[in-house]
């Protein structure tokens, strides 16, 4: 994967306006309209227009920092499929630390999903997950420089990381074009981490999800996302979503509804259908003469509360099945119902 910041020109903390205008002079220079038949030129300006892509958007730049660009393929990072990474054996072992979506995640947590279907959440699963860990770099130990004295203060700016000029009667401060508003210039930066001081790792782990859990519940373990300039670790929080059921769907927090094809003839003449849940089929017995909108509930047959025993109940909606073929002996039958106002009585009733 290309550098972005270093096709700009600009480095890692560049604001949105030094970006821009690293980016229109770069696109000036390699412009097609001047460099016509210019290979070279064609590939710059392809890369140009991709980094700039990037980093001018807040949500791009911050994915491709943080190593999830697609086909981004960081430094130390490992191929998919690898053994888990030592760090996760206390996160498989231990329990989870869980929050709602209120809490506050800090900045610099490592955040990744993991989608499960409705039966892994319903009973607990073990699932694989991929994260890209920001880390300290392991050759300048985060200080950006080959030596620690090759890093001093910015002599353009004199450490402010603005400077100013006075243009007639107006003063203009701006970004310090020598050191981007660092404060500090880098004489000598670290090959392996071109400066910044960090390098992302793709590690593998599996986690274990608790019985009961429900979408975009977070879970969190301390010390496991990235790592911080002063040395420290921030948190990896887990999200968890859950695929859509072909006809299951939450509700209510732990209760499940289903919509029930029923035979028609059973809300006639009332019997017993079997009824799918996610404790396995369960018989219901519906009674003669029930509405068109039937509907009923099984006691603590829904969704568990989180790693508890604790179950919710299960709404069944009835929606009627006309069926497809009907015995001549049946029809006969059915003819031969009266249409009467005690048969009837809503039908007539809107007649009066």
């Amino acid at each position: 994967m290309k550098n972005y910041y270093d096709i700009l020109g600009v480095p890692r903390n560049a604001t949105e306006d030094d970006i821009k205008k690293e980016y229109r002079k770069k696109a000036l220079l390699y412009h097609p309209d001047k460099n016509k038949g210019n290979k070279e030129s064609e590939e710059k300006i392809k890369d140009i227009n991709a980094a700039y892509e990037v980093l001018s958007d807040k949500n791009k730049r911050r994915q491709y920092d943080m190593g999830t660009e697609k086909g981004f393929r960081p430094q130390g990072s490992s191929h998919w499929g690898s053994s888990p990474f030592d760090p996760f054996t206390d996160f498989f072992n231990s329990g989870f630390n869980f929050q709602t979506n209120q809490q506050n995640d800090r900045a610099n947590d490592l955040i990744v999903e993991s989608n499960i279907t409705l039966e892994e959440a319903f009973s607990g699963c073990e699932k694989n997950i991929v994260s890209i860990r920001t880390l300290l770099c392991l050759e300048c130990h985060g200080n950006g420089s080959k030596n620690p004295g090759d890093v001093i203060k910015c002599k353009s700016c004199n450490g402010t990381g603005r400077t100013t000029q006075q243009n007639g009667f107006a003063t203009i401060t701006r970004t310090c074009q020598t050191c981007y508003g660092k404060r500090v210039e880098n004489k000598n930066p670290c090959s392996k981490c071109k400066g910044s001081g960090f390098y992302h790792k793709q590690e593998t782990g599996e986690i274990k999800v608790p019985k009961g859990v429900l979408p975009f519940v977070k879970l969190r373990k301390r010390g496991l996302g990235n790592q911080n300039k002063d040395g420290s670790f921030t948190d990896l929080i887990v999200v968890v979503k859950i695929f859509n059921h072909k006809i299951f769907k939450l509700a209510n927090k732990n209760d499940i509804y289903l919509e029930l094809p029923t035979p028609f003839h059973l809300l006639l003449v009332g019997g017993e259908v079997s009824v799918p849940t996610l404790h396995g089929l369960k018989n219901y017995k519906i009674p003669p003469s029930s509405n068109i909108n039937f509907r009923f509930k099984m006691d603590n047959l829904g969704f568990p509360s989180i790693n508890s025993n604790v179950f919710g109940d299960q709404i069944v909606q009835c929606v009627p099945e006309i069926p497809k073929k009907i015995p001549n002996e049946v029809m006969e039958f059915l003819r031969k119902i009266p249409n009467t106002e005690d048969v009837y009585p809503m039908y007539h009733n809107i007649l009066c």
